[in-house]
């Protein structure tokens, strides 16, 4: 049998080079950490620049670099300016000016994100600063998006599934709910139209941002979420729980008096195709009627209404749907589908009508002015949202929105700011779907107007 043995001066030798290696990984981690520290600029600091410096002009062609001379350095230089240079060649109106924009993007950053992000990290960093960029100039309805952000807001206008059951106006102040979908875990729960969302699980408005509050109301079906809005000054808190809901967003049935009721829920891929079958139905059952309903419509895709428009009205080549302006252009629509609906129609809105459901409430307006449809608008003064938006993808995926311009309806008058006013005012009671009854009372008296749709050519548009 062998016997091994140790001597003293083997150990030492040992422990020092232990000790020799612990050593050298703290130095190491010391030098990373005083790096890393060093790295991130101290948030009074860049305070004090952006107030020391937002004042001179350096002729930065673009705000990357007065960002970077205020100390937010850890930002995709690349991406900030190919970003900028969207907004300079495609933005409707004239963005502030570099240093001044720059300025409020800092300032942004440092009260809403220095103390909540990984300053480290230059893709957060980067996305904090375009955070701020489409907060400071001047839209409410611009966005940068991250790529998850961005997939998901691309997939909603599609249509597809959802899990809690609401639809929400968003802008950079409110996260309004603008509509809540029959048998969802929202309408369960309790939400109702124009709630304001201010929180989600705990995590408050003020603190996060709109799309974020909007990515936790997502998750596993059957897993519970914490909502909490704002109803009349009082904050509620809803526990819903996620179900999986297929979308639609064309509701349709008629009654025992022929009148055809079609409810469209927002304009998405899809929903012409949709609002075809309903019309068709109603059609097919001997509908002398159409009440379409509009209201809590937060938009959605020019394309998708200017579709469903075309199908209620008759082919007049020279008669325009909508027009739009883009880069200073006007860019116009017409009737062209060969497909027209020749029965009273009676639209509702009320104040969540936005956007491309103001559009459609406009057209509806203007074309029963001309004679060229039996129209009657009732409701409530709508939204006031007359401007169109286009979307683009960056090349990581990430996806900015904003502005690029009007659009209007056949008169061509703009409806921004203003809303569309209806032809008779019925507000909605908390006892009584007063618009809906009205407007079955008075789509029954067009029916018996002139026995018809009396079509006047008139002038072009």
């Amino acid at each position: 049998m062998s016997m091994h043995s140790y001597s003293p001066l083997g150990k030492l030798r040992w422990v020092v080079a232990i000790c020799c290696v612990i050593l050298i990984l703290g130095i190491i981690g010391y030098a990373y950490l005083i790096d890393k520290n060093d790295s991130v600029i101290e948030k009074n600091e860049i305070l004090e620049k952006v107030e020391t410096l937002g004042g001179e002009d350096y002729g930065y062609t673009y705000i990357s670099s007065y960002v970077k001379k205020y100390g937010i350095e850890n930002v995709n230089t690349y991406k900030l300016n190919n970003v900028e240079s969207y907004l300079e060649a495609n933005y409707y109106k004239a963005l502030p000016e570099e240093r001044e924009l720059a300025k409020s993007v800092a300032l942004l950053f440092v009260e809403h994100y220095y103390d909540n992000i990984d300053l480290n990290d230059k893709d957060t960093v980067t996305d904090a600063v375009l955070y701020c960029l489409f907060a400071s100039i001047g839209d409410p309805y611009a966005y940068y998006r991250s790529a998850k952000e961005f997939e998901e807001y691309v997939g909603s206008l599609e249509g597809g599934e959802e899990f809690v059951g609401i639809g929400v106006l968003m802008n950079q102040d409110t996260l309004e709910v603008l509509m809540v979908y029959p048998d969802s875990g929202a309408k369960e729960a309790g939400i109702m139209p124009r709630d304001v969302i201010v929180g989600v699980d705990g995590k408050s408005a003020s603190t996060v941002t709109n799309e974020e509050l909007l990515d936790m109301i997502k998750g596993e079906v059957g897993s519970t979420v914490k909502v909490t809005v704002s109803r009349g000054g009082e904050l509620i808190e809803f526990d819903v729980v996620r179900k999986v809901l297929t979308e639609r967003s064309v509701l349709y049935d008629i009654n025992d008096e022929k009148i055809g009721y079609i409810q469209i829920t927002q304009f998405l891929k899809d929903t012409p195709t949709q609002f075809k079958e309903a019309v068709d139905y109603c059609e097919d059952m001997g509908a002398v009627a159409l009440v379409i309903d509009v209201r809590y419509n937060p938009g959605g895709l020019l394309n998708s209404v200017v579709d469903v428009i075309d199908y209620l009205t008759p082919d007049l080549p020279t008669r325009r749907i909508a027009s739009y302006t883009e880069s200073g252009q006007e860019y116009v629509f017409y009737t062209d589908d060969g497909h027209s609906v020749d029965l009273p129609i009676a639209v509702i809105c009320n104040s969540g009508t936005a956007s491309a459901g103001e559009l459609f409430t406009a057209a509806m307006r203007d074309y029963g002015e001309e004679n060229l449809l039996k129209t009657v608008i009732i409701g409530e003064t709508t939204y006031g949202k007359g401007v169109a938006q286009n979307s683009y993808k960056l090349y990581d995926k990430s996806g900015i929105t904003y502005t690029i311009g009007y659009f209007n309806p056949p008169s061509d008058v703009n409806f921004d700011g203003v809303g569309v006013i209806p032809d008779l005012e019925v507000k909605e009671e908390s006892t009584k779907d007063a618009p809906l009854e009205k407007a079955y009372e008075k789509v029954l008296e067009l029916t018996n107007v002139n026995g018809g749709v009396e079509i006047n050519l008139g002038a072009a548009a």
